[in-house]
């Protein structure tokens, strides 16, 4: 099922036991950036999320996927952060 954006992120860290302080210091941004993720008060940048999926331990695909984020970015940027090649 296919969660508000930030809600979506929300659970993911509840469930790894993380406060949102604590995530914001593994990505190297602010708090709040991460409370207005959540809150769906602005958009990750794609490196954001890249960095979320990571300390997360969720792929940035699903993320991008379950979150739907995919709306917002640049597949052709999206395909060299992944490395896969679609040609």
């Amino acid at each position: 099922m296919i969660q508000a954006k930030g809600k979506y992120i929300a659970a993911l860290r509840a469930n790894k036991g993380l406060s949102q302080r604590t995530l914001a210091k593994k990505i190297g941004v602010a708090h709040s950036t991460i409370h207005f993720i959540e809150h769906d008060k602005c958009e990750p940048t794609l490196k954001n999320l890249e960095n979320i999926a990571q300390i997360l331990e969720v792929d940035i695909i699903k993320l991008l996927i379950e979150g739907s984020y995919l709306q917002n970015y640049d597949f052709k940027r999206l395909v060299k952060l992944t490395g896969e090649n679609c040609q």
